[in-house]
């Protein structure tokens, strides 16, 4: 429902009697492929466009088992005195095999008052449910032949959107951008013998206009708006996790920068109220202030620093107010808290960025500080019943800090090669005043990166390095690090509108887990993957 700015609305007259682009490619650790289409033509004002895409796979192979180490040593602990030993699944995680079909149409009227456009795409898909896999070495025969399948999800899509840009002189304004997106959503939870355990139904809309003052000639650029959604949610069923919602936001907001070449500042505002209405009369409303500022100065040709101080405000979603069941996606049973109130926080974010010498450097750092943080923690449990993990959510004050650092540099010339390198760093830690660590906090990280480039083709290599992650949050096991090696080319072979890629990825085929992940004891990054594609525009 947010993001209505992806190509499918066109923007920008046809050149020509039609342009378009067309993609394919294969993956072997899956045995996937992928293949897409887009074309546009123009009749006087008008552009049209079509488009279509195909994602088929099978399970996805992993280097060794599918649940880590420290989850198969506590399990066989739990079980050293039990007759029933858990089968120990490894090389592919089963269930995870998927199918995506998207078709869309659009249309725009063009000129030089600005733009308006309609779109509408649907979109069809079958994938697994591999968090609901279990497997038993002695498990009841009939029982078996009856559940002879795998739990599947079964979802379709159609959504509309409009967007609009009308440029005329108000005031400070130049013009006024608009859009809108209404989306009717379902999918069906299949259970292993094809019955349904729930359907899971979302409709609903948003809109958002704003006047935009963004004129060369002003030094005052930004936008002053509004922005309204409602949704209506539901699921129905034996596993149905969440009762009937229906969510209505409105937001007033307003962005500004005030740019003096060599310094400036810039300041934001957004006033918002949520309301949730529900079916078993816990109903709640909110209102929340979120105000940011900020200043940023240009020392020197290619350089700038910046630094913004915010307070936000967030009132809690349907989730995590009314869940109460298995969630199919993760296999995790979710326990939502309806008394819990909006989070407040206080942030402090430096920037700085210099090109210059044959380096370009980013950076970042901040610091926030929440009263009443809302998150979803691990409560060490087990739900007999569905025989799935128990998570809750929680508030509680908490602070985050970290930052990243990018560094690339250009290292020499070899004859018609252009040799770059480039290191990117990324570190956060979080904690919880009462409770300790923050749960799925990302451990340190890196990646050296080389390149060879040159007019028709770009050879790169990068290692990727993710340290230990012990910083878990309490009934979170820790995650063991990885380290991976990629390598890709991307060709140029008939010039710049045809793009052969070529890829070999995680070539030693390192186990990995993402501590983010709620699955990452029960499901590792993919093995050693070759993929390779080609796109061609014209």
């Amino acid at each position: 429902m947010i993001n209505v700015i992806d190509g499918r609305i066109p923007t920008s007259p046809v050149d020509g009697l039609f342009d378009g682009q067309v993609y394919a490619g294969m993956s072997s650790v899956d045995s996937g492929h992928q293949e897409a289409a887009r074309i546009r033509t123009g009749a006087g004002p008008f552009v049209f466009q079509l488009e279509a895409s195909h994602r088929e796979a099978d399970d996805f192979d992993i280097p060794g088992y599918a649940e880590s180490a420290l989850l198969r040593a506590l399990e066989e602990a739990e079980h050293e005195d039990e007759h029933e030993e858990e089968e120990e699944v490894s090389g592919t995680v089963p269930n995870s095999g998927l199918t995506f079909d998207t078709l869309g149409a659009g249309a725009s009227l063009i000129g030089d008052w600005g733009f308006l456009g309609v779109s509408v795409r649907s979109y069809d898909a079958e994938y697994g449910l591999p968090a609901h896999e279990h497997h038993h070495e002695e498990e009841d025969e009939d029982e078996h032949e009856e559940e002879d399948g795998d739990p599947m999800i079964v979802m379709e899509q159609t959504r509309w959107d409009i967007r609009g840009q009308f440029n005329f002189d108000l005031g400070p304004f130049d013009h006024l951008d608009i859009s809108s997106g209404i989306a009717d959503y379902q999918h069906v939870e299949l259970e292993p013998d094809g019955a349904v355990g729930t359907l899971f139904e979302s409709e609903g809309w948003e809109a958002r206009a704003a006047l935009v003052n963004d004129g060369e000639d002003s030094r005052w650029n930004g936008s002053v708006g509004i922005q309204m959604l409602q949704t209506d949610l539901s699921a129905s069923g034996e596993e149905a996790f969440i009762p009937p919602v229906t969510t209505e936001d409105i937001g007033i907001f307003a962005a500004q920068r005030y740019d003096l070449d060599t310094h400036g500042f810039d300041f934001g505002a957004r006033v918002e109220r949520r309301e949730l209405e529900t079916a078993v009369g816990t109903d709640r409303s909110f209102d929340t202030v979120s105000l940011a500022a900020g200043t940023f100065w240009r020392p020197a040709d290619g350089m700038f620093l910046g630094v913004s101080l915010a307070r936000t405000e967030r009132a809690p979603t349907d989730a995590e107010l009314y869940s109460d069941g298995l969630h199919a996606a993760t296999g995790t049973v979710e326990i939502g808290d309806s008394t819990l109130g909006k989070e407040t926080g206080w942030a402090l974010d430096g920037t700085f960025r210099w090109t210059g010498d044959h380096w370009r450097v980013e950076t970042g750092a901040f610091y926030s500080h929440f009263s009443d943080f809302i998150y979803l923690a691990p409560t060490g449990l087990e739900d007999p019943a569905e025989e799935a993990p128990i998570y809750q959510y929680l508030q509680d004050d908490a602070t985050l800090w970290g930052g990243e650092v990018y560094v690339e540099r250009d290292l020499t010339n070899l004859g018609p090669w252009a040799l770059v390198g480039d290191f990117t760093l990324e570190y956060v830690q979080g904690e919880t005043d009462s409770f300790g660590n923050l749960p799925r906090i990302p451990p340190l990280s890196t990646t050296i990166g080389a390149e060879l480039q040159r007019e028709i083709i770009d050879l790169r290599g990068e290692i990727v390095w993710a340290a230990d992650q012990d910083d878990a949050a309490a009934s979170e096991l820790p995650t063991e690090g990885y380290t991976m090696v990629n390598l890709s080319a991307v060709a140029h072979p008939f010039g710049p509108d045809t793009r052969l890629i070529v890829e070999a990825r995680n070539i030693t085929d390192e186990e990995g887990r993402l501590h983010t992940s709620q699955l990452k004891d029960t499901i590792p990054l993919p093995g050693r993957s070759f993929r390779i594609a080609i796109l061609q525009r014209f």
